[in-house]
This record gives structure tokens, sequence and C-alpha cells, in this order.
């Protein structure tokens, strides 16, 4: 019983390690605040293991006592019922998340479909600080609006967020065009819109 707990506790943290270590993690941890991203289901593996042979072991050191067994079948049931529903309600949640992050690719694609989107040059700079919006734990990054405009329009466009990285293209310099682009969407529902100019 102890060896298998053992190989489990390892199996959660260990095969997590070499994945927690690379760059890509750590930006999802450090600069996106992404907390519940795990890079592999053997971690979850592990922990079940751990879990389901810890319960297993506890419910033997009691069933010498009747009471006491029956009792602690009722809790364990009880919280693992509990454990469900929230990681169902938490499920739902993130479901509708990306599915209404998802939707703001159909106000974008309505912009790209207007006369004035299409007679922009290639490599112009949008600057759209209301583009990216972290929701629970989907966030589209500006690089993926951009290859979304290329594959659509055959255009390359830069996309500026933060208005303190528009000043090298306001330059005199700059030979490109800057276009101003303001996504609005309800935090609750598909009403949006997409300013341009």
């Amino acid at each position: 019983m102890l060896a298998t707990l053992f190989v489990a506790l390892c199996l959660a943290v260990f095969s997590v390690m070499p994945g927690a270590l690379t760059p890509k993690y750590q930006s999802w941890v450090v600069d996106k605040g992404v907390t519940g991203y795990t890079v592999t289901y053997y971690c979850f593996l592990g922990a079940v293991l751990f879990f389901s042979t810890l319960v297993a072991w506890i419910n033997q050191l009691m069933a010498s006592r009747e009471m006491l067994s029956k009792a602690y079948a009722v809790l364990i049931s009880l919280l693992f019922a509990t454990v469900s529903l929230v990681t169902d309600y938490s499920n739902f949640f993130v479901s509708a998340s990306q599915v209404h992050t998802r939707s703001k690719f159909d106000v974008i694609k309505h912009l790209l479909d207007t006369k004035e989107f299409k007679s922009i040059e290639d490599g112009s700079i949008l600057w759209a600080p209301s583009i990216v919006r972290f929701y629970n734990i989907l966030m589209i990054t500006p690089g993926d609006y951009e290859r979304y405009i290329e594959f659509v329009t055959g255009k390359k466009v830069k996309i500026v967020v933060y208005k303190r990285h528009l000043a090298p293209y306001m330059s005199a310099s700059n030979t490109h065009p800057v276009y101003y682009v303001d996504c609005v969407q309800k935090k609750k529902d598909a009403d949006q819109y997409a300013l341009f100019a």
C-alpha cells in the first residue's frame, strides 16, 4: 500500500517537473497568471491513484469497527459527490468562457469582410487596446489575431495593444499606416461590436 502511494506521488509530482521548468509553462504561470495549466495527464493519474489508494487504506484500517466504517463510507461518498459537483460547476463556466472568447472571432471576421478593412495596406499597424481580454483560462494573444487576419485576408498586420508600444509607429520614419480597432464585448452574453478608424 505504501509503495503504491509512493509511486502515485512520484507520478503526480515528477511527471510535471520537466514541463514546469520550460519557458512555455513559466510564461503561462508568471506572465498570464494561469495557475491551472497542467502539461501532462500522468499527473492526474498519479493524483487519482494516490487519493484512491489513501481512501482504500483508511477503509482497511476502519474495517474492524463496523459503525465507524459505515460513517467513513458515507463521508467519502459525500466528499466525492461534492468534488464532482464543484468540478462540473467550474467546467460549465470554463466552457462558457471559451465559447464567449471564441465569439470575438465572429466580430473580427465581419470587420475583415468590410470594404474599409479590405482596402488597408499590407504591413499596416492596428492599435487595438481592447482586443486582448483574459477570460477564465483562455486568452487569445495579438499574435493569434495577426495569424487569423493573415489567414483570412492574406495581409500581414501588426497588432499593438498598449499605447506605450505605439510610439515607434507614430514617428515620421514609420511608413505603415496606423489604424484604430476597438472590440467591445459584454462579459456575460454575445453582444459585441468593432470600431475601425
